[in-house]
C-alpha cells in the first residue's frame, strides 16, 4: 500500500497528476526534437568535413531527390549510437549526466567568453578597461 502523501500526488483527481503527465510529454517532445537536432547536424558537419578533407571519404545517402540538404550518413550514425551507450553505462543516473552536462554547458561558456575577450584585445584593440 502506498503511502497517503504518494497516492495523493499521483490520483487521477490531483492537479499535480495532470501537470506531471503534461511535462512528461512536453519533455519528451523536447527530447526527440533535440535528439533530431543533434543527429541532423552531426550528419551536417561530417559530410563538410568529408568534402573539405578532414576526414576520409564516407558513404552518404541523400534522402530526399529535391532537398539538398537531408542526407544519411550510416558510419556518423553508429558514432552517435556508440557514444550514447557509452554516456549512459559511464554516468548511470541522469542526475550524475546532468551534473556533467551543466560543467559542460559552464565549461562552453567560460571558453567562449574568454575567447571572445581575447579577440576584442588583440584584433578591434578594445582598451583593457572596456575588456574586462
Amino acid at each position: 500500500m502506498l503511502p497517503t502523501y504518494i497516492a495523493i500526488a499521483y490520483s487521477d483527481e490531483s492537479v499535480a497528476g495532470t501537470a506531471a503527465a503534461a511535462g512528461i510529454l512536453l519533455a519528451t517532445a523536447a527530447t526527440v526534437i533535440a535528439s533530431q537536432a543533434v543527429i541532423t547536424g552531426a550528419f551536417s558537419v561530417a559530410s563538410q568535413a568529408a568534402q573539405l578533407g578532414y576526414l576520409p571519404r564516407l558513404r552518404i545517402h541523400h534522402t530526399s531527390a529535391s532537398t539538398i540538404g537531408q542526407i544519411y550518413v550510416p558510419w556518423i550514425n553508429g558514432v552517435l549510437l556508440v557514444a550514447v551507450l557509452i554516456l549512459v553505462f559511464a554516468f548511470r543516473s541522469s542526475s550524475a549526466l546532468a551534473y556533467a552536462f551543466g560543467m559542460a554547458v559552464t565549461g562552453t561558456m567560460t571558453i567562449t567568453t574568454l575567447l571572445f575577450l581575447y579577440l576584442a584585445r588583440t584584433r578591434v584593440g578594445a582598451p583593457l578597461w572596456l575588456v574586462i
